[in-house]
């Protein structure tokens, strides 16, 4: 059985959350204030910094867990943003064809010597007439990246057997 190494302790919600209001109350104090704040709060939140600092210790961090609170206090949770960012539209994702992909499979497997460039050059001059509808509908990048992946995929599988 392989044992996991955990790289990241984490607060529980309620706790980020009081550390993130206690960052912005204190967004744009001095260093000193800062840690003035810091340290009435923490002994206002004495029994609930012990509960959160018995949780990190029991899922194994062996760290100063109240300088783990004030760093995430003072260096990121007082940094985030106040204004939320615009959330972006994502592409709609355009499926290649199960025939397409066989096809690309096929003439990867026959042609793995080549370099992928090349290879993808070849595919292209060999299979013109078949590949204009699909050029059309999915675009020259996403045939592109698909056959490169496609290639990459079958490379790696090749050279794990």
């Amino acid at each position: 059985m392989q044992v996991t190494t955990t790289y990241r302790y984490e607060f529980t919600a309620s706790f980020c959350e009081a550390l993130d209001q206690f960052a912005k109350l204190h967004r744009y104090s001095d260093r000193k204030v800062f840690k003035e704040e810091w340290i009435l709060w923490a002994e206002e939140e004495k029994e609930w910094i012990e509960q959160e600092s018995d949780a990190l210790r029991a899922s194994g961090y062996t760290g100063d867990t109240l300088d783990k609170m004030f760093k995430s206090a003072r260096y990121y949770y007082r940094k985030k943003d106040i204004i939320e960012k615009e959330k972006v539209q994502r592409k709609s994702y355009v499926k290649v064809g199960a025939e397409l992909l066989k096809e690309m499979d096929e003439y990867i497997r026959e042609h793995m010597e080549m370099k992928p460039h090349d290879c993808y050059t070849s595919f292209c001059a060999r299979f013109h007439e078949e590949l204009v509808v699909d050029m059309r509908e999915l675009g020259e990048e996403k045939m592109k990246k698909t056959f490169k992946n496609r290639r990459t995929i079958l490379q790696k599988s090749c050279a794990c057997v």
